[in-house]
């Protein structure tokens, strides 16, 4: 992400939260760079992952409501 290239990131986030599923920040990371290659749905998908496992965390909850995410709603995540 560091270095803009979201498409890397995006597989090293599904890595990340393939190995570790409970890794909030992999999961909001991994929302933001599907946000920023413009896949609002896995962004909502991966925020709301994120919010499932600490619903309180403002990083996810900003994103997940940038992106338009509503709360109840699926999302894809794969």
């Amino acid at each position: 992400m560091a270095i803009r290239d979201y498409k890397a990131a995006v597989g090293d986030l599904d890595n990340a939260v393939s190995v570790e599923p409970n890794n909030l920040q992999a999961w909001t990371n991994r929302g933001l760079a599907y946000e920023r290659l413009g896949d609002k749905e896995r962004a909502a998908g991966s925020y709301a992952k994120a919010l499932a496992l600490n619903k309180d965390y403002e990083p996810a909850k900003t994103g997940f409501s940038r992106v338009g995410g509503q709360f109840g709603q699926s999302y894809e995540t794969n």
